[in-house]
């Protein structure tokens, strides 16, 4: 795969990949420092529980050491905030101690719902908060990930998702 040989000499952290292509990659970067992450619940943000949680195990044993989750977005449009936030949390609780990045698609949200956001995702003890999938209709803009880490008390990172 050309992806893991790039990571290799690249000296990756981590490449991100769809569920399907998680056992493969492993296989592939065995030998090397570079970890596979992989997405759950994309890029729509269904919000299903269950599904979200068996994904992990399934893509755990697989080797994933990073996930990716794309937050319930319809129940965030919605103020239902304690259906994010156990969907999050149930998501961390199954990657037993490994990266949660929790993507909330920031160009949806005005300025007070991604702090609640970033607040939803710090409590629920994700480590990241991610800007994009990059499949939404803008990009994120300046500073928004100097806001993410202050609206989170601190306690969670940013990553930016760039596209062109």
């Amino acid at each position: 795969m050309a992806l893991c040989e790039q990571a290799k000499v690249w000296n990756f952290r981590t490449v991100c990949v769809y569920p399907q292509f998680v056992e493969l990659c492993t296989n592939e970067l065995e030998e090397s420092a570079t970890e596979v992450c992989t997405v759950i619940d994309f890029p729509g943000g269904l919000g299903d529980l269950e599904r979200n949680v068996d994904d992990v195990g399934m893509i755990t044993s697989e080797g994933a050491m990073e996930i990716d989750l794309v937050m319930d977005m319809d129940a965030f449009r919605h103020g239902n905030y304690e259906k994010v936030a156990a969907g999050i949390y149930s998501v961390v609780e199954a990657a037993e101690g490994r990266i949660v990045k929790v993507i909330i698609e920031s160009c949806l949200w005005n300025s007070i719902q991604i702090k609640t956001a970033c607040e939803i995702v710090r409590d629920a003890k994700a480590q990241f908060v991610k800007t994009s999938t990059g499949f939404s209709k803008q990009r994120c803009i300046g500073g928004t990930c100097k806001t993410y880490t202050r609206d989170s008390g601190g306690y969670i990172w940013c990553k930016s998702v760039r596209w062109n």
